[in-house]
């Protein structure tokens, strides 16, 4: 039989889950590009990966609130993921992921670079290389707004947080070009492990500290968790038990935090 205070902790947690839901579905409104209808037209987003799989990871809620409110978007992975020799079965894994999010293969660009680009947590990025990639992405898809991961890259992987630098290169050298047209450019907030494994109940945690960065911080939710899992299987190869286990518990399946690229 069940212990008085397991079933005490396991109420407690299931109201916290449930007040978090209710917070985000009734009370919160996501200020991050709220609508493509603005004075600046009909805005072109592109998201900014490290490896196959990192879309259906993490990005899933930001992704899934592009698609409703009807954005262009564009993906670009700096790598196919060959460190185990897959990266040609990775890369068609994306292509079917992205078509879940209405993304076309035409707007899916995947970089097989292993002398400057390998995936590994081992090898170091040449992020001259990755930002030369991230400005011919830029041009060629008219963005004007990038998404990518934070320093931390979420899971301290050093490719993500590389994809994070080059993101950043990009935008500190586009600055400095006369007559640059402005590009905003967002990271996905990397939280300690007990946050990042709590699910839906980080949801109050993160609506506070979104109404507490004055506008640097946007909080996108999500209240379809099968749709992470529906776009991790289309990554067959990949998707092994620890991975089902992150799907279902992860906040990155329900919550996503971006917060505004500081370039200084």
């Amino acid at each position: 039989m069940c212990p008085t205070w397991l079933q005490s902790l396991l109420v407690a947690v299931f109201v916290w889950m449930l007040v978090s839901a209710l917070l985000l579905r009734v009370v919160h409104r996501p200020t991050f590009l709220v609508s493509s209808n603005s004075r600046r037209g009909a805005r072109s987003v592109g998201l900014v990966i490290a490896h196959p799989d990192d879309e259906s990871m993490f990005f899933v809620p930001t992704m899934e609130h592009l698609r409703a409110q009807g954005y262009k978007v564009s993906l670009m992975c700096l790598s196919t993921g060959n460190a185990d020799g897959l990266g040609r079965t990775r890369a068609k894994e994306l292509r079917a992921a992205a078509r879940l999010f209405a993304i076309p293969a035409e707007r899916v660009r995947i970089i097989d670079d292993e002398q400057h680009l390998a995936d590994g947590m081992r090898t170091h990025w040449n992020i001259d290389k990755a930002r030369a990639h991230v400005s011919s992405f830029v041009e060629e898809h008219h963005l004007d707004t990038l998404i990518t991961f934070d320093a931390g890259g979420v899971s301290g992987h050093p490719n993500h947080g590389a994809t994070f630098e080059a993101v950043r290169a990009f935008l500190q050298h586009h600055q400095k070009q006369r007559d640059a047209e402005h590009i905003d450019a967002y990271a996905l907030q990397s939280t300690p492990l007990w946050r990042k494994y709590a699910g839906l109940a980080d949801a109050l945690l993160s609506w506070k500290a979104e109404h507490q960065s004055a506008g640097s911080m946007h909080l996108v939710a999500s209240f379809a968790p099968w749709r992470s899992h529906q776009a991790m299987a289309a990554h067959h190869s990949q998707f092994v038990w620890y991975r089902r286990m992150f799907v279902l518990f992860s906040r990155y399946t329900f919550i996503n935090t971006l917060e505004r690229i500081d370039t200084h």
